[in-house]
């Protein structure tokens, strides 16, 4: 591997200019950083019988998190 990603040259064909994250990898880094233990953050009931509860979180452009709650008796 070390000869394979060895540089024999002394430039770069990397850009120094900064990038914006693509939406969909924004949505996953938000969802992989959200704390789900409050209850606002599930977003809009779609269902819910008592037992089990369906949310919807809308993040546009068609990107959507749902979250499934199964209720116990504490």
């Amino acid at each position: 591997l070390e000869t394979i990603y060895q540089h024999i040259d002394s430039f770069t064909t990397l850009s120094t200019t900064s990038q914006k994250m693509p939406f969909g990898q924004l949505i996953a880094e938000s969802v992989r950083n959200a704390v789900l233990e409050n209850r606002s953050d599930w977003g809009k009931e779609l269902q819910n019988n008592g037992h089990i509860a369906l949310f919807e979180r809308d993040f546009g452009k068609g990107n959507r998190v749902y979250t499934f709650v199964i209720w116990t008796q504490g």
